[in-house]
């Protein structure tokens, strides 16, 4: 049996190409996602690694707040560092500080982008034995001079003696260029560029001088880290700590390993996406190739072999197709891992110069997936062919009876229901898990339907056929009614088509929606006339001088600027926004549910109506806080509103007199400045413009934009991030078009014979091949309907659901969604290319002759 089996595999090799494919691309993709962010995360680590090397303990602030972006902990004061240093063991102890700039190119213009890594300002060292750079030109020395690493300099060509301009919060100054370093063997410090000041300028520019973030300290020869730590810790006062310098090292890697897997898992989620869709390509082909040998495997059975044997032999060969793909695809995907990277370094992506590093994990996790879900898709088409009995070898053919199936039906609703009572569990039961049920009830929803695809193909090949006999006649017909005898074939194919336009129209609906929510929320809440925005955010965005400077001019009312920190609010890491209630209820819309927004004082605490029912929260309700100056604190809800336009956040409004009690001086920026005018007619909004561009464009990335600009860059964001998930989409639908491809090919081997006769009886080349582009076009097409009907019905649950978060409007892109139908009309005929011309060029007495 096994000889035969693999006697089967190479006769059917053509046949199990698409197949093959179909592993191969969604292995790769998974496979390649694994290895780039493996190879990320290493390489980082030992970048942090080399970075803390020297260090042997660190002397650190325990008051600590947990952020999306890792920890923030307050800084120390510098009269610590005597007695660090005074410690028996310690050769060497001293203060890192650290700030955020932004390093001009000389047009004026930030040398990375908003998008891109940050700039940091850190002070040099002076300790050899804990200053890992070694410097060409001089060290810093005085308030006006700066050192640049390798990889900054070359991207602004600057040379020792140059000038720079830098971007600070109190406004742009000028340093003289005194050296050009190198962290080690890299050209950046950790991956991100760095300029190097002396610590009183690097102090000066965080705006909090005799501070220091935490105290570095390298050991005597012959002290264990440990042993010098506890040495350190026992000088300490309270609200200081000591930890060795290998914690200190785990913390940074565990901290960027938490932002890496954010994004290793949104890249597998699309890779197994496509292996989803390509599951069912899987399912099709095994299911047409035991429905063709039909005859063999019967006369298998009447020669004396088992159902056991046979089910056997189906399975080896979708565990060798499996595998095999799966292997390819591992290689494929490292190639792939090596382009992206390459990638990410022609964007800006500073990353340490590191080899690819493939993780056996990248491996195992690969083969077993794609081994595995080839092995399951083949399992009911495996079963079919144990079943086949031996009185089938005198049969000429095998007719389709699926869509008459009162089973199916039953176990197809079934399956839908389910899925739809887990989408409807993740939306609306706040589960913690909500978008593992999600993702579950999503993909409950579409086996649903393709279990059902056997019973809707054929009413749905008739109806989308039905002016094809009229359009191209016999052609037409037989395009027709060869999707309409074959439903299991026709449903399996236009599933996977289905799965990718499916998800395709949720995320443009979603997006459409969004746009039109926020746009809509902008129209109906937003008073003002202007906002001042920028590309920073904390200590890169705008200085709170610029609010003052846009209120002094004649032609503003209002200009309120809002803030945004991180603080921790009843056990949870919450953005909190620091405004003037004033002024921003003159530009914003807010309607008090309870107590008033504009009376905010004190340890006050405005928030939205629906932090207030989902915490239980009313006017004088008081929360456990705690802030990087504040330290635990308490804070009372003193006012309960509703907006339609949210700033930022959850909503967590304090006043700015507090904000500046509890966050650090260089977190006082604003994030964005909203302005009302004077003279709110068309002719004051142009006239006003010229005089808040003199007072906003000397502020590095600050613009100001009127309501419909202001607009356009919000509903841009989601449109970026749209073309994302479009581009990461397509290797799904990519997939399902290879297999379209795969089925006609099938399709046209199984009718060699009949083709043969139609020819035989006149039919010409040019109508063969129409006959099999016209079949393809009504497959694709229900797969692009289906997938549209589901992908809307996803979408509205998902607008309804999210009503309360802000998208509030439903809106269809029906332009997109037109584009989307005429694309799978073109990919049908596309598909279908190589199969009707294959078709067409069939031998005519060979094929007459082909059992």
């Amino acid at each position: 049996m096994l000889r035969l089996t693999l006697r089967g595999l190479r006769a059917h090799k053509v046949r199990l190409v698409a197949t093959a494919v179909s592993v191969l691309l969604g292995v790769a993709f998974m496979s390649g996602t694994q290895v780039l962010t493996g190879s990320v995360s290493a390489s980082f680590d030992k970048v942090f690694a080399d970075v803390y090397a020297r260090i042997d303990t660190v002397v650190r602030s325990t008051t600590e707040i947990d952020t999306p972006f890792g920890a923030e902990r307050a800084k120390i004061d510098e009269s610590l560092l005597p007695a660090v240093q005074a410690v028996e063991g310690v050769e060497a102890a001293e203060g890192q500080v650290i700030g955020q700039i932004r390093v001009l190119d000389r047009t004026g213009e930030p040398l990375v982008s908003a998008n891109g890594p940050p700039n940091f300002a850190l002070n040099w060292l002076t300790s050899p034995a804990l200053n890992g750079w070694t410097v060409e030109g001089a060290p810093p020395q005085g308030p006006d001079q700066v050192v640049l690493d390798a990889k900054t300099a070359a991207d602004g060509d600057f040379a020792v003696g140059d000038r720079v301009d830098v971007s600070l919060q109190q406004g742009i100054r000028s340093f003289e260029v005194v050296g050009v370093a190198r962290f080690g063997e890299v050209d950046t410090w950790g991956g991100v560029q760095a300029a190097l000041f002396d610590t009183a300028t690097v102090q000066d520019i965080v705006q909090e001088p005799g501070q220091f973030d935490w105290i570095s300290v390298a050991g005597a020869d012959g002290v264990g880290q440990q042993e010098l730590t506890d040495r350190v810790a026992a000088v300490l006062p309270p609200e200081t700590q000591a930890i060795t310098g290998e914690e200190f090292t785990e913390e940074s890697q565990s901290a960027f390993q938490q932002l890496i897997s954010i994004f290793n898992t949104f890249l597998l989620t699309f890779a197994l996406i496509a292996l989803f869709v390509g599951s069912f390509i899987i399912y099709n082909t095994f299911s047409i190739i035991v429905a063709q040998r039909t005859r063999e495997l019967a006369l298998v059975r009447a020669i004396g072999a088992s159902r056991g044997q046979v089910l056997r032999s189906v399975l080896l060969e979708a565990l060798v197709v499996g595998f095999g793909a799966s292997a390819v695809g591992v290689g494929l995907g490292i190639l792939l891992a090596i382009g992206l990277n390459e990638l990410l370094r022609s964007i800006g992506f500073a990353g340490p110069e590191t080899p690819i590093i493939v993780p056996a994990t990248a491996v195992v996790s690969s083969l077993l997936v794609g081994t595995g879900i080839t092995l399951v898709s083949a399992i009911f088409p495996a079963r079919k062919a144990a079943t086949v009995p031996p009185v089938a070898a005198m049969r000429d053919v095998a007719v389709d009876t699926s869509s008459a199936s009162r089973i199916r039906l039953l176990a197809g609703l079934a399956v839908v229901v389910l899925g739809s009572a887990l989408l409807y569990a993740g939306l609306t039961a706040g589960l913690d898990d909500d978008l593992q049920v999600l993702g579950a009830g999503a993909a409950a929803v579409f086996v649903g339907f393709a279990v059902l695809g056997p019973v809707t193909a054929p009413p749905l090949s008739r109806f989308i056929g039905w002016p094809l006999p009229r359009l191209r006649g016999v052609t037409g017909r037989l395009a027709r009614e060869n999707a309409v005898r074959s439903p299991r074939r026709t449903a399996s194919t236009a599933s996977a088509l289905m799965i990718g336009v499916g998800l395709v129209v949720f995320i443009a609906v979603i997006a459409d929606s969004l746009k039109a929510s926020t746009t809509d929320a902008i129209d109906a809440s937003v008073r003002g006339q202007y906002v001042v925005t920028t590309e920073g955010f904390g200590p890169t965005a705008l200085p709170v001088s610029v609010a003052d400077d846009l209120r002094a001019l004649p032609e503003v009312e209002v200009a309120a600027g809002f803030r945004a920190g991180f603080g921790t609010i009843d056990g949870d890491a919450q953005v909190v926004l620091a405004v003037d209630p004033a002024d921003l209820v003159q530009v914003i819309d807010f309607t008090d549910v309870e107590g008033r927004l504009v009376d905010l004082e004190g340890n006050g605490v405005a928030i939205s109506a629906g932090q207030a029912d989902e915490r239980g929260l009313t006017v004088g309700s008081t929360l456990p806080a705690s802030f990087l100056l504040g330290g635990e604190t308490t804070l009372e809800v003193q006012a309960v509103y509703e907006t339609r336009f949210d700033l930022q956040g959850a909503g967590w409004l304090i006043t700015q007199d507090l904000y500046e009690s509890l966050f650090p001086p260089q977190q006082q920026t604003d994030q964005a400045v909203y302005v009302a005018l004077e003279d709110p007619s068309s002719e004051g909004i142009a006239a006003a413009r010229p005089d808040l561009e003199a007072v906003v464009d000397p502020v590095t990335g600050a613009e100001v934009q009127d309501l419909t600009e202001f607009k356009q860059t919000q509903t841009d964001q989601a449109d970026q991030f749209l073309l994302i998930v479009y581009v990461l989409l397509a290797l799904a639908l990519i997939i399902a078009v290879v297999g379209v491809v795969n089925t006609l090919l099938l399709s046209v081997y199984e009718r060699t014979r009949e083709l043969g006769l139609l020819r035989a009886v006149g039919m010409s080349r040019r109508q063969v091949r129409a006959s099999v582009r016209w079949e393809s076009v009504i497959i694709s097409l229900i797969g692009t309907f289906t997938g549209l009907g589901i992908g809307l019905v996803f979408g509205w649950a998902l607008v309804r659901a999210l009503a309360d978060d802000g998208i509030t409007v439903f809106t269809i892109p029906v332009g997109q969604l037109a584009i989307m139908v005429a694309i799978a009309a073109l990919a049908g005929v596309g598909a279908a290319l190589y199969p009707a011309s294959r078709a067409a060029r069939l031998d005519v007495l060979t094929a007459i002759a082909t059992e």
